[in-house]
């Protein structure tokens, strides 16, 4: 027998199935890739809304009652804080020095439910009018004290004649001149037509108080003539805790901050103040900025997620945490993101008060500009990346150009979730990242 005339056949045989298996192979794989590539893609559509969602969820709950306008030193903003950190401990982020997500300093607060309030204003007919705070009136400088019976000046015009006495001043909303500020004025009373909370403690100077324009139309109608103002703060030193986190990196010897901070305005007796846009807007943002980061490639450089508290008061919380992690690496890198992603807010401000951050700026300006987003860079020295300025770190905020206009302005109660462009806040997520990302190498020295 011919072995190989037997042999040849089945080879020939085998070859021709195996041909065929591996078309039928190739050709079931580039199925699956195909179905694969499918569903990324759906993935990718679904994992966008699904992230806007969550921003969407996070500011909801930051700017409800729950959290009473997240004034520091207030049960609400301790509320925030530990939603914070839970959120920190979902998204993966460590903590930041190994144990713990509370990074503690010490300032001076003030408490809502326990000050004390009252104004009485005193008619030419001799009738009076008790009038309600956070109703009628807000303080906008809070003294810690106030105790005044002053005669009230209706017209300006009448300020040189008035040169004896305690008096107050009753003027609208754009009427405040220097002139005004004498020895014996100790009150200003200013028309406004939406009460703008602002959270600091002075011991000394004028009384400094918002009334509503029902309250200015009447004193005006019944031409009033004494105001009776007292009013007193319960202030002490408290304790207070930003949270912060950190995604490690492969080298140690540069790091990055990404920040926001979480605290506001609080409230003035029925009225809230939520701080969606300041600054809610920003702290949803490191939020997310944190889990595209945890989720993306390994990081070259540690990245710390901060939320920081005490920023209304005076920048407390960057501050303390800028002397904590100076000389920690030999160079740091910080992004703050504070009142972003605001319908009708125009252009988004790069500021940085240094010319040594100016790289920088330059550098997140080219990614804005390439994503098409409107842009500019400016110098606004009283936000949280100035703490870090100061201690000769190089550092930047994010804030949006037109955040005071009528109606929709920061620091009031029309600050709510209302006023966001979710898209548009997502889209300063992203650019955040993709800095991250390209410019992980670079350094600013």
């Amino acid at each position: 027998m011919n072995k190989k005339r037997i042999i040849l056949p089945i080879l020939l045989t085998l070859m021709m199935v195996t041909l065929l298996l591996s078309k039928s192979y190739f050709s079931v794989q580039t199925s699956i890739e195909t179905i694969k590539l499918k569903e990324n893609v759906g993935k990718v559509n679904k994992s966008h809304l699904e992230q806007i969602k969550i921003i969407e969820t996070d500011l909801n709950k930051l700017t409800s009652d729950e959290f009473m306008g997240r004034l520091t030193g207030t049960m609400g903003n301790e509320k925030a804080g530990k939603y914070l950190m839970k959120r920190f401990e979902k998204i993966g982020i460590k903590p930041f020095d190994g144990s713990n997500y509370y990074h503690e300093f010490n300032q001076e607060v003030y408490f809502p439910d326990r000050s004390e309030h009252y104004m009485k204003v005193i008619f030419e007919d001799g009738s009076e009018k008790i009038c309600e705070y956070g109703k009628d009136y807000i303080d906008q400088i809070r003294l810690s004290k106030v105790d005044l019976n002053c005669q009230l000046v209706l017209d300006q015009k009448e300020l040189d004649n008035r040169t004896t006495g305690e008096i107050a001043i009753v003027v609208d909303d754009d009427s405040i001149n220097k002139n005004m500020f004498r020895s014996n004025t100790k009150a200003i009373l200013r028309k406004r037509k939406d009460f703008f909370g602002v959270p600091q403690i002075a011991h000394k100077g004028a009384a400094y108080i918002q009334i509503d324009d029902e309250l200015y139309d009447e004193i005006f109608e019944k031409n009033a003539k004494e105001v009776i103002i007292k009013s007193r703060y319960k202030t002490g030193d408290s304790i207070v805790k930003n949270v912060i986190g950190r995604i490690p990196g492969k080298k140690k010897e540069k790091a990055f901050i990404i920040s926001a901070h979480f605290d506001h305005v609080g409230w003035d007796g029925d009225i809230m103040f939520p701080g969606a846009i300041d600054n809610g807007s920003g702290t949803v943002a490191i939020l997310n900025i944190a889990e595209q980061l945890v989720n993306g490639k390994e990081l070259e450089n540690d990245t710390y997620i901060c939320g920081f508290n005490g920023e209304e008061f005076g920048l407390f919380g960057s501050k303390a945490f800028a002397n904590h992690i100076k000389g920690k690496y030999s160079e740091i890198i910080v992004i703050n993101i504070d009142c972003v992603g605001k319908i009708n807010g125009k252009r988004l401000g790069i500021h940085g008060d240094s010319p040594k951050n100016d790289k920088l700026k330059e550098d997140i300006k080219g990614i804005l500009d390439k994503k098409s987003i409107d842009n500019f860079t400016g110098s606004i020295p009283n936000s949280d990346h100035s703490s870090f300025s100061y201690d000769g770190m190089y550092s930047i905020s994010l804030i949006q150009e037109n955040l005071f206009n009528e109606g929709e302005s920061i620091h009031t109660p029309n600050d709510s979730s209302e006023l966001v462009d979710y898209e548009y806040l997502k889209e300063i997520c992203d650019v955040v990242v993709d800095f991250i990302y390209k410019f992980e190498d670079e350094s600013y020295k």
